[in-house]
Parts: C-alpha cells; structure tokens; sequence
C-alpha cells in the first residue's frame, strides 16, 4: 500500500459521491449532510456516556492500554524529555500535539495515573474508545435518519425543482465524500500502535496531502 493508492481511493470516493449527489439531487443529499451534522450533535452529547460504557463492560481499553503500553516499554528513551519523546513516536503529528499539550498533573488526575508512560498508554486507549463510541453513535443515528429522507422523492418530481436539484445535489455530493473520508481516517486512529496503523499512518506522514487531511480533520475534536 503507497500513498498514491490511498489517494486513487480517496478520488474514486470523491467521484462516487459526486455522481451519486447528481442522481439523488440536492435535497435528499442536504438531507443527509443535515443529519450527519445531527448525528454528530448527538455524538457529542452521547458520546462521554457511550465511551464509558465501553471502558467499563468491554475489555477494548485494558486490550488498547496493554499494547501500547508494551509497545511502549520496548523503546529506548533514554534521557529524552517527554516532549522529545513524544515527538519521536511513529504517530500522525496532529495526536503528538494533543499528547504534549495534555500532558498536565490535571490529566494526569483525571486518568487516574501518576507515570509518564502510563499517560501515553491511557491517553490513547482514552482515544480509541471514544472513537468507537463516536462510529456507533453516528451510524446508528444515521440509520434512523435516513428512513425520513425517503419523504423527500415527493418534492423532488416537481419539475421546476428537479434540474437545479440535482446540479447542486453534485456539490453536496462531494462534501459527504468528505466527511466519509474523515470518518475513516479517524477510524484508523483505532490501529495506533499495531502493525497496521504503524504502517498506515508512515504513508501518511510521508505524504503532504494525506498528512493535511489527517491532521485538519475535524472529527478529532471529538474525541481528543
């Protein structure tokens, strides 16, 4: 897997999109950039309570910390600072900016640990589950969502509508093959640390496009 593959992959999602925001038309593809913008509301509302059920009845946090942890303990740090060790961690340079940023006694506090090792282990475990409680939410609301915009077909036979319903219907076509593309870059965050992510994320750093649309995307701030 290159970056240019990644990239092919990313333009033939844009292009789906766009061709598909065409054929649906502008109101039915609004509709669902509206609910996808609902059902990141209700992530953010849902998503601290969702995030914490899953640390507490899943093994998905002890799992993640375990391995991090251990990948962790395996590398020399030496008399590195914290800083300076953080920044030599194979990950997206976006997460090492949230890891040196955060790396205060109050988050320390707040993660319930006292090491610097221990830190980065919890911070990113924090992160996965969130992500995960972040994918659940959204896709089931988008589910519910999209059952109500099947209502939209009657409007669209309008004639007058129907034209310039499907012109712009391209454009917001494109904008939810955006979105789709940052939900799966946030997915990826999940592999930190293993073999795919170490992987996936040295072909993102590598490249300039992908490594800004990584680090502009939008979505960590929901689970930093």
């Amino acid at each position: 897997m290159t970056a240019e593959y990644i990239l092919i992959a990313m333009l033939i999602v844009m292009v789906y999109f766009l061709i598909n925001g065409v054929r649906q038309g502008f109101l039915r593809v609004v509709f669902a950039l509206m609910s996808s913008a609902l059902a990141l509301f209700i992530v953010a509302y849902m998503a601290p309570m969702v995030a914490n059920f899953i640390k507490e009845n899943t093994g998905i946090y002890t799992a993640v910390y375990g391995n991090i942890s251990g990948a962790i303990s395996k590398m020399t740090l030496g008399q590195a600072s914290e800083t300076e060790a953080i920044n030599s961690f194979n990950i997206p340079q976006v997460i090492k900016m949230l890891l040196i940023s955060n790396n205060t006694s109050e988050t320390y506090t707040a993660l319930l640990i006292d090491a610097f090792q221990d830190y980065i282990a919890a911070f990113m475990a924090r992160m996965v589950v969130r992500i995960i409680a972040l994918l659940i939410i959204f896709v089931f609301t988008k589910f519910i969502l999209r059952s109500i915009g099947l209502m939209l077909d009657i409007i669209d036979k309008i004639p007058v509508v129907h034209g310039l319903n499907r012109l712009a219907g391209g454009v917001a076509g494109l904008l939810e093959g955006a979105l789709l593309i940052c939900l799966f870059m946030l997915f990826m965050t999940i592999f930190v640390g293993g073999k795919i992510g170490t992987s996936f994320f040295e072909i993102v750093e590598s490249d300039k496009i992908l490594s800004f649309i990584y680090n502009n995307n939008i979505l960590l701030r929901f689970v930093a």
